[in-house]
């Protein structure tokens, strides 16, 4: 039955009985109409009786302290809320402003704008929320009771997003758009859409898969991984900023898996790499100050891996070097360079590329065991970096378990 607003009472409080067409808060059966004419407020701020099904098409508040529940809710206009909203299906169609407290319901749709705004805690709790309008995300704790489905537009401008799983689809963008730092602490698993940092800094900590995906990263700005992610298919994009895999990480990978991160690539700060196949089609830095370990079958490198003048890295298993890839080492003195060890096979090919930190010159003789390997197939194809100048140039000697880089001048 349907129980309306009545429009000539204009703004008030929903538990009013004088302010609905059947003189009584709606509940029960009846259906909850607030449809009225030109601007007015409905005030939730207290706990009311549940009704069969609620529609807004005026402004809906909900305090603090308000409660509100219904099988159905459908917004069409505005709804506030800092209490407690609860529904079987609850439909956002339009501008749902929400400063706090919590949602609960079985399926949860956003077609149009949820702004998570100030400071506190947001709860929600149910099945699935479906993102395929705009969730714009200012501040504050979102805690995922179940799941949040992005299809559209996530604007995780600052705050946490924790506890279960948010999903981003593959039309889905999770964006980081001002400054300051947002943690996704909860699993975040994206199903080949893009995670897009334009300014600030974005940090994942919570682990999740993630099947296939686009990333940007735009200068000045970051996107960190903590924790325990796992990477499968294919990732790709441009980084002008720091995408970084932090030390303490264990950064999973499915078979096959595939970077491709151009510009700045990845910079790996430490941790380990899990893999079973792994390849680099792209640019990851081995920097210092921590223990690389990959661990796995076979890492291809396609691309270019460059070890900083103190990135060690340590490939527990074999690693393959196409025609195309390149191994960069920065030298900066004859004890501190970069180095890999590789406990299974070297098959190698393509680019030996060592460079000079800045105002660095090999001494004639300097040696630097640069690689260390099980076994070896082949020598590199090319050494771009071997001709230092003024007749001295760093010659390849390959013993049966080393390759050694040693400056001469013939």
């Amino acid at each position: 039955m349907d129980n309306a607003w009545r429009c000539e009472v204009g703004s008030g409080n929903w538990n009013a009985s004088a302010n609905w067409s059947l003189g009584r808060v709606p509940s029960g059966s009846d259906d909850a109409i607030i449809n009225c004419p030109g601007d007015l407020t409905v005030t939730v701020s207290g706990g009311v009786p549940g009704a069969a099904t609620l529609r807004n098409a005026n402004t809906l508040q909900i305090t603090a302290q308000g409660s509100l529940s219904a099988g159905t809710i459908q917004n069409d206009a505005v709804l506030q809320s800092s209490g407690f909203i609860s529904g079987t299906s609850i439909r956002n169609n339009a501008n749902f402003t929400w400063l706090g407290g919590e949602l609960t319901y079985s399926n949860l749709r956003n077609d149009d704008l949820i702004a998570v705004l100030s400071g506190a805690t947001h709860v929600a709790r149910g099945g699935v929320l479906t993102n395929a309008g705009t969730i714009a995300h200012t501040e504050g704790t979102l805690t995922i009771v179940g799941t949040v489905i992005n299809q559209n537009l996530y604007d995780f401008q600052a705050g946490t997003i924790t506890n279960q799983n948010l999903n981003n689809a593959d039309t889905g963008t999770l964006r980081k758009s001002t400054s300051g730092t947002a943690t996704i602490s909860a699993p975040f698993n994206n199903s080949g859409g893009m995670v897009e940092v334009l300014e600030g800094t974005l940090v994942f900590t919570g682990g999740g898969t993630s099947n296939d995906g686009f990333y940007a990263v735009a200068a000045g700005s970051n996107l960190l991984y903590r924790g325990s992610p796992t990477f499968r298919g294919t990732h790709f994009g441009v980084i002008e900023g720091a995408l970084r895999l932090e030390a303490g990480s264990l950064f999973q990978t499915g078979d096959p898996a595939v970077l491709n991160f151009l510009g700045t690539g990845l910079q790996w700060v430490g941790g380990e790499l899990n893999y079973s196949n792994l390849r680099n089609d792209g640019f990851i830095t081995v920097l210092s100050g921590a223990n690389h370990i990959a661990r796995g079958g076979v890492l291809t490198n396609a691309g270019t891996i460059a070890l900083s003048a103190d990135g060690v890295v340590t490939v527990v298993g074999d690693y393959a070097q196409t025609a195309e890839g390149a191994l960069a080492v920065t030298l900066a003195s004859s004890t501190q360079f970069g180095r890999a060890t590789i406990f299974g096979q070297a098959r190698l090919a393509g680019d030996l590329a060592p460079n000079l930190a800045a105002g660095y010159t090999p001494a004639v003789g300097d040696e630097f065991p640069v690689l260390t390997y099980g076994s070896r197939v082949n020598p590199f194809d090319t050494c771009s970096g071997c001709d230092l100048g003024e007749g001295r140039m760093l010659n390849q000697v390959f013993t049966v378990s080393q390759l050694r880089l040693v400056a001469i001048q013939p």
